[in-house]
């Protein structure tokens, strides 16, 4: 996972394939910490999700656990189509923004 500041945001890129029930532990462990870790309070965080293949109920609990926990505005981007499909189904796209990549989701902030 690559964590950077940019405009006032913080860009999350998770780099695995996959976002499951294995995976999510760790996942809203360091996202919580990083964040947590910041000298001042971010905009927003750009959780750019490019290398998703494949996400499952837990992986998205995980991203409403660390909006619910982080208390900030939470956009996501490079959301391949399984995963697009799942947040849909869901209606988490009601809540969350969706944007091709993370300078288009930075300038909308």
């Amino acid at each position: 996972m690559k964590i950077e500041h940019l405009n006032n945001c913080t860009v999350v890129k998770y780099e695995r394939i996959r976002l499951d029930a294995a995976s999510a532990p760790d996942f809203i462990k360091i996202v919580c910490e990083s964040m947590n870790k910041l000298p001042k309070p971010t905009q927003a965080i750009v959780l750019d999700l490019k290398g998703v293949e494949f996400a499952d109920s837990s992986g998205l609990g995980a991203i409403v656990l660390i909006f619910q926990k982080l208390q900030t505005k939470l956009v996501l981007c490079g959301v391949g189509e399984q995963v697009e499909k799942l947040i849909k189904a869901t209606r988490l796209d009601s809540i969350f923004r969706l944007y091709q990549n993370s300078s288009l989701a930075i300038n909308a902030v």
